[in-house]
């Protein structure tokens, strides 16, 4: 199942595979994962990266963030993140295989839905 019941926290995996999918649907090439731990206090986070600009819509979980939305080429906060894993290309393939596949494939579908059923204003 994916985590978006208490976004953005504990959501930061699942919401950087579709917010990775969209923005290459989008024409804004591939985003890489990137997820890190800190031991004091303990806790895990991901978000993206492109030639070193940092995006990261689940920042706002942690109490020292106030932002919705980061973007930014400053490393500094998620500096205190120890890097977990190998950077690899952040999409909804990484669902594969998943027994929520389908859930996943309808949650995304309903996202872009929603997001491009408006005009900017």
């Amino acid at each position: 199942m994916i985590s978006f019941t208490e976004f953005p926290k504990g959501s930061c995996g699942d919401a950087c595979e579709m917010l990775g999918q969209f923005l290459a649907d989008s024409g804004l090439g591939d985003w890489q994962y990137q997820s890190g731990q800190r031991d004091e206090p303990f806790h895990t986070h991901a978000w993206l990266e492109q030639d070193r600009l940092i995006l990261d819509i689940t920042a706002d979980q942690f109490p020292d963030i106030d932002e919705p939305v980061i973007l930014t080429r400053d490393p500094g906060w998620h500096a205190q993140f120890q890097l977990m894993g190998r950077r690899r290309v952040a999409n909804l393939r990484w669902f594969d295989g998943h027994d929520h596949v389908g859930d996943v494939q309808w949650t995304y579908a309903e996202l872009v839905r929603r997001a491009t059923e408006f005009p900017a204003a």
